[in-house]
């Protein structure tokens, strides 16, 4: 290796270094990061399951059936707000 191939490399990892502290640092200051976001949604699509299933057992009922829209409701919200502000 030349000296300037071993001065790119290096300028390259301290590039990259630079980058992810620089980000590490941006992220420090969030709210809520992108995991407890996904957990939230994930416990709100299985609220809805389960709204879902007992009204599909109840079908034969009135409340079985607002429980089972409920629970479609529950379960199509989150995922149709996560999806407009990825896309929008």
């Amino acid at each position: 290796m030349t000296a300037r191939s071993v001065k790119r490399y290096r300028d390259a990892i301290a590039d990259e270094r630079w980058r992810l502290r620089s980000s590490a640092i941006h992220q420090r200051g969030t709210v809520m990061n992108m995991t407890n976001e996904n957990i939230i949604v994930l416990i709100i699509c299985v609220i809805g399951f389960c709204l879902l299933g007992f009204g599909f057992t109840n079908r034969d009922r009135n409340w079985g059936v607002a429980m089972m829209w409920i629970g479609l409701v529950t379960m199509l919200g989150p995922i149709a707000w996560r999806l407009l502000t990825l896309f929008a």
